[in-house]
């Protein structure tokens, strides 16, 4: 017991990697329970809203440890004043450009005939596949960014046009060919059919396998997050360069998606501002990144203008849909 002490565990070099693999696993865990508690009941708009404002909390209780933590670490490349922030407006962002994946995912569910029950589960097992593919992605660029600097301009650049593509109203449709576009080539090469479970062998069927239309959902929906994280995580790379700040924000926001999902399907109708804010945050980003050489934006300027768009697009869009009182 000589050699052990909490401060010299605390002040490990990995310690705020170990922290974030254990409450990443512990969290999942959680989610994997309430999944399992609430059994085969729809989730209603008040469901909804309480889970997602709880994940919201449990992100903001990671922060602060991360935080609380991050002082015990000796040779940051980062003052420890500023990590929190940057965490929160990494995590702001990835939540906020969530928002095409849970569009494209609720018109992928439609078209499929998917009923909520089993939504809950396959968005389960599409959040486990999105939190894995987006770490190899981020890792992948963090890799790239470290040996060409130069690459931020072309992420710069990137988000610019992605923000200018993106703007209404056409991006409700091009969001939709995304997911019938997949649908549509998977469909052509594999036999998929409606029965239950996943993937089964047949010799009469193309290349002597089949699956349900439920992998098929799972499947389009891991494909449609990947081509969504190739606009949010350089958007992240824009606030921060540091890895543990990029992954742990990104994965935290990934984590809510479901709930985040049965929230925006009860309101959909009613955020009509919301694409114009997702498309002025890109470009605003993009440009931010643009400027990196000449000019370095404040991290709390970063925050409160996201905060403010997007705060913004959220009351004009209970302005507009809001039902007129009745004398």
């Amino acid at each position: 017991m000589d050699g052990f002490s909490i401060q010299a565990a605390l002040s490990h070099p990995q310690a705020l990697w170990i922290w974030f693999a254990l409450a990443t696993v512990g969290f999942i865990g959680l989610d994997f329970a309430h999944m399992r508690k609430q059994g085969d009941k729809d989730i209603g708009l008040r469901d909804a809203l309480r889970w997602s404002a709880m994940w919201v909390v449990i992100a903001m209780f990671f922060a602060v440890s991360s935080w609380w933590l991050a002082g015990f670490q000796e040779n940051s490349a980062i003052p420890r004043t500023e990590q929190l922030g940057l965490w929160l407006t990494g995590y702001l962002i990835e939540k906020a450009l969530a928002v095409d994946n849970v569009f494209v995912f609720l018109m992928v569910f439609t078209v499929l005939g998917i009923p909520s029950v089993a939504q809950k589960r396959l968005l389960m097992w599409g959040v486990m596949g999105a939190i894995v593919l987006r770490l190899v992605m981020i890792f992948l660029a963090s890799a790239l960014i470290a040996t060409f600097q130069w690459v931020l301009v072309l992420f710069g650049i990137f988000l610019v046009i992605m923000g200018w593509r993106t703007w209404p109203s056409k991006s409700d449709d091009d969001d939709s060919e995304h997911g019938d576009g997949i649908i549509g080539w998977i469909r052509k090469h594999v036999e998929v059919r409606d029965t239950a479970g996943y993937v089964g062998k047949d010799q009469l069927a193309k290349r002597g396998f089949y699956i349900t239309t439920a992998f098929l959902a799972l499947l389009t929906i891991s494909i449609v997050d990947i081509v969504f994280a190739v606009d949010s995580i350089p958007a992240i790379f824009a606030v921060t360069t540091d890895t543990w700040i990029v992954a742990s924000s990104n994965v935290f926001a990934v984590l809510g998606l479901r709930p985040m999902y049965f929230l925006l399907k009860h309101m959909r109708d009613k955020l009509v501002y919301l694409p114009h804010a997702l498309s002025i945050v890109l470009v605003a980003i993009g440009a931010k990144l643009l400027v990196l050489p000449w000019f370095h934006v404040p991290i709390a300027v970063s925050l409160g203008f996201i905060v403010v768009v997007l705060g913004s697009a959220a009351f004009a869009s209970y302005l507009k849909t809001r039902e007129p009182r009745t004398v």
